[in-house]
């Protein structure tokens, strides 16, 4: 049974739950000397002397045995008689009560000051040691003693809060406490008024200074001493800001936009409002503070500083009324009429603040009530307010300029981890400092806490550092601090606990989603709603930045956040990640049949109940569809795998498949569809082990890797065959066809192209039979019959009705590189212009810039170069340049090299853009440059023999990274001469080195392409 005794205040005793009486006073008196000695023992002549004074009775010391059996029964109260018992022992010739921490208040009060826990400490406190006590045992020195004993460690708490700025509103009703008891202890009460103004009660503190003053005049006739007069300071003059950050960094940009609302220049026409607003962590009072400190000599008439902890782990939100009272205290306005309500309140405020400059920070604010009755109305005060909830309201209705933070970029990263460690150290360990940075995700909270962990640990190495984050990757152990204001988890609950119940939901179950955003159809299938409750859902998560809106329409987590998320996951995860997997499925379905119409069709099962697909009507919007969920599509084969969904991870890596080849660089959609093909492994489904087969073997050739391209290849025509499957043995041939045309080897590929061709007429697919006599007729040309070429596209035109627009676009260009071969550039120029069109539009990027430096060939040999220069690509549905995304270049063989049937080189990724803002990184701007010029006349016509070419010593050639067009770069340049074309004059030379073709192009790698040849890779329909 627990036992409890306090001393600190009145004598109580406790017996497991229940409070016991002590007894009479004299027995009492006795516990309370036993208690004072924390356990130490005390003479009988010390407990006789406490009780009776200096005229003991002659019993004295029975009566005081008396006592002491008595407390041991209330205290045991199954004690036998005359027995000893656990608490209250007899030691030294006097007793002792073998108490602890856990059972003693007085010991639990000095192991916590030896802590410097002094707030739980002082609470402690309920009154003067021995409250209640009769006078003679209140003076004993042992229990003045303790008094003092208070009064020392109060002053040691002062110090400390007023010493590193921190905890002065926490400790000041322990401190108070202590100074009520010691009236005329003026360091103490010196420090309770310091204590007061730094709490922002500089009202108060005056209070108190003269309450202090006049009692020292009344009971000794003094003057208040200097150390309580300096106490009271300038209170006329508020200067509330907590200290800055001294090793404060980045936010360059946002410090820059907010000290240019205060530099226009002319007086502001009303007060100016400035929201700081972002997720947990992101530095908005760090922000809020350094600024402050920047422009406070702007505001001589004071700075002051209210918390007004709108997320508080610990106390309820301030409010209006509360946070008002104290602000006209400090301005020696007294706190007013306690009856008064808020509209007088802040009508006083306005008041008192008119025509004053001055600087009021908000901090922590809940939302726009909180903060509007506290708004002062002259123009010539700033007021600051941070907050982890968009106060729209307060920009809309009150004209507060917004303040948005994100995280900090990598270089501002750095650089606070610079001024936190020191250039020496971070600067050893470079490598370390970028995976930190990159870990912690521009979080400045996340980066506080590792650094904080470095500097107390000097010797650690960084990379130990660096290990421990990688090692955490994806929970928020490593950001786990000792207090919760550095802990991630939890100041990221505060935001999560003020939610609503279902948005909260949405929280947990969001962090399924694999990200980097998702739409709010797909919030909605996740969370198993109808889209129409998500919506307000979302925005609620926007407005306490729990999600950003990165796009009209398109939510997105931090890192940490998701994190935060995952760890929140509950029994509802599992369904929701098959409803977000079912989601992406079967929207990616329609849209996948509307870019793919002559595709092999993809059988799936009813999606889950509760999720939504999104809806595309027409190509365009399957693209523009497909571009949006580009990086969750991607993110979604490996999810499912490592949930255990291989289903999943096999029908979303076919139906994303088609799309993803053209986008990325082949090596990153390979690596997609090998999980797809181990998942179907383990399925054991041969008509889905087929079709990933034939996905696999297209991109294999897409990336110039042809042996392997071969080989699944079979495996999928040896399924297809043992299945009777024609329409997959279709397009099993017309992929060899492809690749054999890679390798040069012609009659390969038409012997394929003919095989397709009959099974596709065989089971009436036009879509297919177009396919194939499209790569039949490109295999004639390759082998220089262009007229047999042409006569094959009246069955091409025929067929190419509602086709494919990629077919379509393919079957042109063939059509008008037989009529460049054979000197109908005019010919050429209208239909290779037409397909230049179809195929920008299908996204078909590798076969695009092929058709365009054909063009730029009839142009030029048509003697009109200008011609190709004013060309510029489709513009893509959202108005953002598709050409400029990641585009590979396709490099064809050398002329010397068209008889061999080694494989052609991989394709390699040549530009790039930022997918958010659509800017364009190509060596030249499409949007806003001529797409293609002349280039040089090499190579040969196809099927001319290498060997009457001239030769064309250190001859390299390279493609233009934007517009797909061949430029030349020789030594000497000299033209192979055909049919119908004329010599081309040699470019002139620049630095010895002779560049012709796209004239915006520069010359920024040092990369060499071999010159174009044969090969055309275009996947065959999967």
């Amino acid at each position: 049974m627990t036992v409890r005794f306090t001393v600190l205040g009145p004598v109580r005793l406790w017996v497991g739950d229940a409070e016991v009486d002590p007894g009479a006073p004299k027995q009492v008196a006795l516990l309370a000397m036993l208690l004072v000695a924390g356990g130490r023992p005390v003479g009988l002549a010390e407990l006789v002397a406490a009780l009776w004074g200096s005229e003991p009775p002659a019993s004295a010391v029975n009566i005081v045995h008396r006592f002491v059996g008595a407390l041991r029964r209330l205290i045991e109260p199954e004690l036998p008689a005359r027995a000893t018992g656990r608490w209250l022992l007899a030691s030294a010739g006097g007793y002792r009560i073998d108490a602890g921490p856990d059972s003693l208040d007085l010991l639990r009060f000095r192991d916590l000051g030896r802590q410097a826990r002094y707030a739980e400490a002082l609470d402690l406190w309920q009154g003067p040691a021995g409250a209640g006590l009769p006078a003679s045992v209140r003076t004993e020195p042992s229990v003045a003693a303790l008094n003092l004993e208070h009064a020392t460690v109060a002053k040691a708490a002062a110090d400390a809060a007023l010493t590193t700025g921190t905890d002065a509103a926490r400790l000041l009703p322990g401190v108070g406490r202590a100074a009520d008891l010691a009236p005329f202890d003026e360091p103490l009460q010196a420090r309770f008024i310091r204590l007061l103004r730094a709490a922002g009660r500089p009202g108060d503190a005056q209070a108190r200074f003269w309450t202090v003053a006049d009692r020292l005049a009344g009971e000794f006739g003094l003057d208040p001493g200097p150390e309580l007069t300096a106490a009271l300071g300038d209170a006329a003059t508020p200067a509330q800001l907590p200290a800055d950050l001294p090793a404060f960094a980045g936010r360059a940009a946002e410090l820059a936009r907010a000290m240019s609302l205060l530099d226009t220049g002319q007086a502001p026409p009303a007060v100016l409002i400035t929201a700081i607003g972002g997720m947990a962590g992101v530095g908005k009072t760090a922000l809020a503070v350094h600024w402050a400190h920047r422009v406070a000599d702007r505001f001589p008439d004071g700075q002051l500083y209210v918390n007004l902890r709108g997320f508080d782990p610990q106390s309820a939100p301030v409010e209006p009324a509360e946070a008002l009272r104290g602000l006209l205290r400090t301005l020696d306005a007294g706190p007013g009429d306690q009856g008064a309500g808020l509209a007088e309140l802040s009508a006083r405020f306005r008041t008192r603040t008119a025509g004053r400059r001055m600087l009021l920070v908000l901090d922590n604010a809940r939302d726009e009530k909180q903060v509007r009755p506290l708004l002062p109305a002259s123009p010539s005060c700033l007021v600051i307010v941070t907050s982890r909830n968009l106060l729209g309201g307060l920009v809309a209705a009150d004209g507060a300029i917004p303040l948005p933070l994100d995280r900090l970029g990598d270089r501002e990263s750095r650089d606070l981890l610079i001024r936190r460690l020191g250039a020496d150290r971070a600067g050893a360990e470079p490598d370390a400092v970028a995976e930190i940075v990159a870990r912690c995700a521009g979080l400045p909270l996340a980066l506080s806490i590792v650094a904080a962990r470095a500097a107390l640990h000097p010797s650690f190495p960084l990379d130990a550092l660096a290990e421990e984050l990688r090692a955490a990757h994806g929970s928020l152990e490593a950001f786990a601090g000792a207090e919760t204001a550095v802990d991630a988890r939890a100041v990221f609950s505060w935001s999560y606990r003020a939610l609503t119940p279902a948005a909260a939901r949405l929280f947990r179950l969001l962090g399924v989603h694999p990200g980097p955003d998702l739409s709010a159809p797909a919030a909605a299938s996740v969370a198993g709603l109808p889209a129409d409750r998500v919506r307000p859902l979302l925005r609620e998560l926007v407005r306490a930045q729990l999600l950003t809106e990165s796009a009209p329409g398109r939510f997105g987590f931090h890192d940490l956040l998701r994190a935060y998320a995952i760890e929140l996951a509950d029994d509802e995860a599992p369904a929701a990640r098959e409803r977000m997997l079912d989601h992406y499925l079967h929207s990616a379905l329609p849209a996948n049949r509307l870019l793919n119409p002559g595709a092999h069709p993809i059988p799936v099962a009813e999606p889950a109940g509760g999720v939504t697909p999104e809806r595309v009507d027409d190509e365009k919007q399957a693209f523009t569809w497909y571009r949006a969920e580009e990086a969750v599509l991607f993110e979604t084969v490996p999810l499912a795998v490592r949930h255990g969904l291989d289903r999943h991870a096999v029908l979303l890596g076919r139906v994303t498949y088609s799309y993803l080849r053209r986008q990325m660089a082949p090596d990153r959609v390979i690596a997609m569809m090998t999980i797809a093909s181990a998942a179907v492994d383990r399925l054991g489904d041969d008509v889905l082990r087929g079709a990933v087969s034939l996905n696999l073997a297209g991109l294999y050739v897409q990336a110039g890797r042809l042996d392997l391209a071969d080989d699944e290849y079979r495996r999928a025509l040896a399924g297809f065959e043992r299945m009777a499957d024609l329409v997959g043995q279709t397009a099993v041939h017309q992929g060899l066809a492809s690749s054999s045309d890679r390798r040069g080897a012609h009659h390969e590929t038409i012997r394929h192209a003919e095989r397709a061709l009959a099974i596709s007429r065989r089971i009436g697919d036009r879509g297919a039979e177009l396919r194939a006599l499209g790569g039949l007729a490109w295999a004639r040309t390759q082998l220089g019959d262009y007229r047999d070429a042409l006569a094959l596209a009246r069955d091409l035109a025929d067929l190419s009705a509602g086709a494919d627009t990629a077919d379509a676009g393919a079957m042109w260009h063939t059509i008008g590189y037989a009529h460049l071969r054979l000197g109908e550039h005019d010919r050429a120029i209208e239909i290779l212009g037409r397909a230049a069109e179809l195929l920008e539009l299908a996204g078909e990027r590798l076969l695009s810039g092929l058709t365009l430096g054909h063009l730029g060939e009839a142009c030029a040999a048509a003697g009109d170069p200008a011609t190709a220069r004013p060309r510029r690509r489709p513009s893509c549905p959202d108005g953002r340049c598709r050409t400029c995304r990641p585009a590979p270049v396709y490099m064809r063989r050398t002329p010397a090299a068209a008889s061999n049937s080694g494989p052609a080189p991989a394709p390699t990724r040549r530009s790039s853009t930022c997918r958010r803002t659509g800017r364009c990184g190509c060596a030249t701007d499409v949007c806003r440059s001529p797409t293609t010029a002349p280039p040089c006349s090499w190579p040969p016509a196809p099927g001319r023999p290498a060997s009457n070419s001239p030769s064309m010593p250190r001859t390299t050639w390279s493609m233009c990274r934007s517009t797909g067009v061949w430029r030349c770069r020789a030594g000497t340049v000299a033209t192979a001469s055909r049919p119908g074309s004329r010599p081309a004059p040699a470019p002139a030379a620049r630095n010895g080195v002779t560049e012709a073709g796209c004239p915006g192009s520069r010359a920024r790698s040092g990369r060499r392409r071999r010159p174009p040849g044969t090969g055309r890779a275009r996947p065959a329909a999967s």
